[in-house]
């Protein structure tokens, strides 16, 4: 008897499809999402003066800033680990993991970047 592979079609669409979803939802909920925490903890607005407009401007890089972007990665890569604890859907929960992972991480890393000032 022939061993079959446990990587069956259907699996492997299962799987890019959750890839597919990763990496629009890292792609288009990180910033709302962000903002969104930053609102609901009541945290200020970085300032829109950019870090050599005026000369040296002591604008030290404070929680505030890297808070919200960071609890926006970590929800959403929450939900990717909530679907790897299910047998059934543990391939396609660890495709939606990595893929939601890099994506709003590199979008967060990014965001909170730019609204720092340092882009």
């Amino acid at each position: 008897m022939v061993a079959t592979p446990d990587f069956t079609r259907t699996k492997t669409v299962w799987i890019v499809l959750a890839v597919a979803v990763g990496t629009v939802v890292g792609i288009l909920a990180v910033v709302p999402l962000g903002q969104l925490i930053r609102s609901w903890l009541d945290l200020p607005e970085p300032t829109a003066v950019p870090l050599d407009a005026v000369g040296p401007i002591n604008r030290p890089f404070t929680a505030t800033y890297w808070v919200p972007w960071l609890l926006a990665w970590t929800a959403l890569v929450a939900t990717g680990i909530a679907t790897i604890v299910p047998a059934r859907t543990r391939g396609a929960g660890w495709a939606y993991f990595i893929a939601v992972g890099f994506t709003g991480g590199v979008i967060a890393l990014l965001a909170g970047f730019l609204e720092y000032g340092l882009g």
